[in-house]
């Protein structure tokens, strides 16, 4: 299990952004794990099944690049994304993240 927490993630996400992630690919999902880049979709759901095939048992963020923060819980993972609703059976929103 990785020693990454999802604030670890988040914070990894950020620095992309400020480095020209957003330039590159506003829009596309993404996800990112131990601070990487692990993968760029083009839905949410691609992300999210691509995620837990890989990183199942460990924290990785899910973020639609550009979108405006908020957090959900999976039950297994926390997927980090920017809807309001997602396709992932037991997500819900737990809150907004200020930026």
């Amino acid at each position: 299990m990785s020693d990454w927490t999802l604030k670890d993630e988040i914070a990894a996400y950020r620095k992309m952004c400020k480095d020209g992630l957003e330039l590159e690919h506003f829009g596309k999902w993404i996800i990112v794990y131990e601070g990487k880049l692990r993968g760029v979709f083009d839905t949410q759901n691609e992300a999210v099944i691509s995620a837990v095939k890989k990183f199942r048992d460990n924290a990785f963020l899910i973020k639609q690049v550009g979108a405006t923060e908020s957090l959900y819980r999976s039950g297994l993972p926390t997927v980090f994304g920017a809807v309001s609703s997602i396709n992932f059976e037991g997500a819900q929103c737990l809150q907004n993240l200020p930026k």
